[in-house]
């Protein structure tokens, strides 16, 4: 998933088909219990970050941030998130 995010040009053209790389491309081979990972990784990914930016004003940064989360390889040590993203290596 995050190598496809990875290839999104920014900033991304409206014609530019993001589900297509996400949707048809990656999260269709995932099993069940590894959509339930990925999509508690995303919740704690977005509730940390919200708590580190206002993401009302700032959404660019709320996103970065938590694709930074969901895409580290090598989760922040003792970060909240550490043990959901090693879950879904």
């Amino acid at each position: 998933m995050i190598h496809c995010l990875i290839q999104v040009p920014d900033p991304t053209p409206p014609e530019y088909d993001v589900n297509e790389c996400l949707f048809i491309g990656c999260l269709d081979e995932l099993s069940p219990a590894e959509m339930l990972k990925l999509q508690d990784l995303r919740e704690c990914a977005e509730t940390t970050c919200a708590a580190m930016f206002d993401c009302a004003n700032d959404e660019d940064a709320c996103q970065g941030c938590a694709w930074q989360i969901m895409g580290a390889t090598n989760p922040p040590p003792a970060g909240e998130c550490e043990a959901l993203a090693i879950a879904c290596q």
